[in-house]
């Protein structure tokens, strides 16, 4: 059971972080800024 807890812990750790670099390269590529998309027009 260790076994399969560790597995699945060093996946994660991985994915994790594939995930934060992808969503901060969006924020840091796409046009504009998030939080005036976010907040709207006004």
């Amino acid at each position: 059971m260790l076994r399969f807890i560790l597995s699945k812990f060093l996946y994660l750790v991985p994915t994790f972080l594939g995930i934060t670099v992808i969503a901060f390269s969006f924020v840091r590529i796409l046009p504009g800024d998030p939080v005036l998309l976010m907040a709207g027009e006004r």
